[in-house]
């Protein structure tokens, strides 16, 4: 168990919009690591968070699961916290102050971080003997690569372990086809072969097979060393076979359509075509069949698209050609440059 309270007052505040379990898990471990930083943060959808997080004066239970054990510390670098209650006008009041005073950065995340169960609070008490009614779950692995465009003073995110770099670019296209897409698949092919989380699946080698598939054509997309890519792809199979992480796949499987857009697609469309990423309409295929299993049972699709892609399946009826098509167009794939017509033939040979 380690303490992160820090031991001397701040000197500097970040404000942070939209706290939730992903920021906790991630981005404020890194400012935590600098004692001279705190953190206001602003909850958007709910007030519960912030209510939560004021009675414990902000301090949170961050248990890292590892294979063999979890390291559980105490995590002190939220100030206070408060709903967020203004409007798009108040933005506007302080648009100019924005363009002087604050720089948009680009920045690339990876850790993985699943849902908390009701027996992780009782975990964070044993170890710290705090009483935390949101602890926070997560991954040994962390990465954070940060674009260096600071014209102001920021947190030393470095003494974490984060990447300041020229450009972040080159790890986000790492990133979404390696590790995102391989999610992406073992999240529908996962289920529809029966499994329920992550280290299930990428047990199964079947679904192995699939995810070597796709990295094979998605690696050969980076212009990184071959070494430096196998390293990360090893990694991630130690990550994802975590079986005390216990990631949902269902959880995974939210936002399909736009997923596969940024994760997926790409890769088709540089490769040349479906016929040159076979492994990759896997993806894709997993995907609507997928959907259509879940429609046709009544079960719910979590996807900006929900509506449209029930009634692609409905309105199909048993043609699954047309089914195939309809689905494939909500994917955005024409944006790429992509044959929707040759992509939903490959897709409906692969489903």
């Amino acid at each position: 168990m380690t303490d992160q309270t820090p031991s001397t007052p701040a000197e500097h505040r970040l404000v942070h919009l939209g706290i939730g379990n992903f920021a906790r898990a991630h981005t404020l471990v890194y400012t935590a690591a600098d004692p001279a930083w705190r953190v206001v943060a602003f909850t958007g959808r709910s007030a519960r968070m912030a209510q939560t997080l004021t009675a414990q004066d902000g301090r949170y239970g961050l248990i890292v699961r590892g294979a063999d054990g979890d390291d559980v510390s105490v995590i002190a670098v939220l100030e206070a916290l408060e709903e967020f209650a203004g409007d798009a006008g108040d933005v506007n009041g302080v648009g100019g102050w924005f363009e002087q005073h604050v720089d948009i950065i680009s920045t690339m995340v990876d850790r993985i971080t699943p849902t908390a169960s009701p027996a992780d609070a009782q975990v964070v008490r044993d170890q710290t003997a705090l009483v935390d009614a949101t602890p926070v779950v997560t991954e040994p692995f962390h990465e954070w690569v940060v674009e260096d465009r600071f014209r102001g003073a920021r947190p030393a995110w470095e003494k974490a372990g984060a990447q300041l770099v020229d450009d972040v670019e080159i790890h986000e296209r790492r990133k979404l086809p390696l590790l995102n897409g391989a999610h992406t698949y073992l999240a529908y092919a996962g289920q529809l072969a029966g499994h329920e989380r992550v280290d299930q699946a990428i047990a199964d080698p079947t679904l192995r097979d699939g995810v070597e598939a796709l990295w094979a054509e998605a690696r050969a997309t980076l212009p990184l060393p071959e070494q430096e890519l196998t390293e990360y792809t090893s990694a991630l199979v130690e990550r994802f076979a975590n079986p005390r992480l216990a990631d949902q796949l269902l959880r995974i499987a939210a936002d399909g359509s736009a997923k596969l857009r940024v994760r997926t697609l790409p890769v088709i469309a540089e490769a040349g075509g479906p016929e040159a990423a076979p492994g990759e309409v896997a993806v894709v295929a997993a995907w609507t069949a997928w959907v259509t299993q879940r429609v046709r049972a009544g079960g719910e699709v979590s996807d900006p698209q929900a509506d449209a892609i029930a009634a692609a399946v409905k309105d199909a009826g048993q043609d699954d050609a047309a089914r195939v098509r309809a689905l494939v167009g909500l994917t955005g794939g024409e944006e790429l440059g992509l044959d929707l017509d040759e992509l939903a033939r490959a897709v409906h040979a692969a489903e």
